[in-house]
């Protein structure tokens, strides 16, 4: 498989439901086959450091570590919700986000030290 120049700078590779991502720090992401390692299509999920993601059969979910979230459609890598994080102390925070954790329509969103917050991915 020949990895492009925006997965070479990937911050992380993630397999999800047949399909890895490929993360940048500011936001970008990569969906790729892995059985072809053809480009599906290439984003920007506007969510910085984002950690590893959560998917669904329609839906990839990322998470920067303050909670902040977007959904992306997995055909098309199009941003279909958002939603504003819980820790904001002005702090520069270097680190990437928590793996976040999907049970059926409830996204568990680590933020901050040691807090978590659940949001209903159908009001997203």
């Amino acid at each position: 498989m020949r990895v492009s120049g925006k997965q070479a700078e990937a911050s992380g590779a993630y397999l999800r439901r047949g399909t890895v991502y490929f993360t940048r720090g500011s936001g970008g992401v990569s969906a790729v086959s892995p059985r072809t390692g053809r480009t599906l299509w290439d984003s920007n999920s506007t969510v910085e450091q984002q950690g590893p993601p959560a998917a669904s059969a329609t839906h990839v979910y990322f998470a920067s570590p303050s909670g902040r979230v977007a959904a992306l459609n997995v055909s098309t890598g199009k941003i279909e919700g958002t939603r504003d994080g819980r820790d904001d102390s002005g702090e520069p925070d270097n680190t990437s986000g928590a793996p976040l954790t999907l049970v059926g329509d409830a996204l568990y969103v680590p933020y901050g030290d040691r807090s978590v917050y659940t949001l209903d991915v159908r009001t997203l």
